[in-house]
């Protein structure tokens, strides 16, 4: 997470980025405590939103014009691979857990 005060993506779109942030805090807090399928599944779908939300900021702030590509790509890296890794952490979670439901149902028949 990055300082709100200094944030040039912050700065700019303020509530948007805060509410990431903390959508990103929630599902850090969901993971740790093994969620169930469903709230995976939940979490998993609203980081993919946030995701979109992120790439339409990102697109705005290329449309301005008023700093380099690269400034805006580093500005928006850390919420991007925050995302991502994000993203890949609840995936491999719900394919797991689909994997072993489908391995009791094997072994029971």
């Amino acid at each position: 997470m990055t300082d709100r005060a200094t944030d040039p993506l912050a700065l700019r779109h303020g509530p948007l980025i805060a509410q990431i942030w903390d959508q990103i805090a929630e599902a850090r807090r969901t993971a740790r405590a093994h969620p169930t399928q469903d709230r995976a599944a939940f979490w998993l779908h609203r980081i993919r939103h946030l995701r979109r939300q992120v790439l339409t900021a990102h697109k705005l702030e290329m449309t301005r014009h008023d700093a380099s590509t690269q400034a805006i790509d580093g500005w928006f890296h850390p919420m991007t691979s925050t995302l991502d890794r994000a993203e890949a952490h609840f995936a491999t979670y719900l394919a797991s857990t689909a994997l072993a439901q489908n391995q009791k149902t094997a072994t029971a028949r």
